[in-house]
């Protein structure tokens, strides 16, 4: 008995430990959101420009801003230093949408929002993140270069089965420039026993 109750008990820890192991890494609901597959999986009012974002409201998916823009500090993306990132030179237009992707969600179910943002400029820009409509939080690029900054907040479906997010341009009343990257976008859902 004592053996059989001992096999129950380890194979119930193993099933907690492989569930527990499922539900720490749920699933990414965003496309491409490392950039791995280049410019593909997510919408944009800017426009594309390989090799070149000497221009406002152009980007570019890279590994270093520096190989597209003469004047952009060197470095490399947030995922592991050697993969791609979004660099963009931004909008004078308040409102521009450099990134913005729809995904299939749950009905009423809670979800967490993420993001990296950098500056290759040294100039700090402010974006924010509305997500069907209703904006979720913002965050302001480091005036240091090549500091990546975290943003992440969390968002409920609502009755909606897609969740339309946009990342926003804010003012820039004086025009110095909106000079900044993103990477590693991500989407994942949790409930309240955590993700799922």
């Amino acid at each position: 008995r004592r053996q059989c109750l001992r096999a129950i008990v380890l194979a119930l820890v193993i099933l907690l430990a492989v569930v527990s192991q499922a539900i720490a890494q749920s699933p990414n609901l965003i496309v491409n959101g490392d950039f791995s597959q280049g410019n593909v999986g997510f919408d944009s009012s800017h426009t594309y420009s390989p090799g070149s974002i000497s221009e406002p409201h152009t980007y570019d998916i890279v590994a270093n801003p520096s190989d597209v823009h003469g004047s952009a500090a060197s470095y490399g993306d947030h995922t592991s230093g050697d993969g791609l990132m979004m660099a963009i030179n931004g909008s004078p237009v308040e409102g521009d949408l450099p990134w913005f992707q729809t995904i299939n969600v749950t009905p009423n179910q809670s979800y967490t929002f993420s993001m990296f943002i950098s500056s290759w400029l040294g100039v700090p820009v402010p974006v924010s993140v509305i997500v069907n409509g209703t904006s979720i939080g913002s965050i302001t690029s480091a005036s240091t270069t090549g500091v990546w900054q975290q943003f992440t907040a969390t968002f409920n479906a609502g009755p909606s089965s897609t969740a339309t997010i946009h990342i926003v341009e804010e003012g820039d009343p004086l025009w110095v420039g909106k000079y900044y990257a993103i990477d590693d976008i991500m989407v994942t859902g949790e409930s309240a026993n955590g993700t799922v």
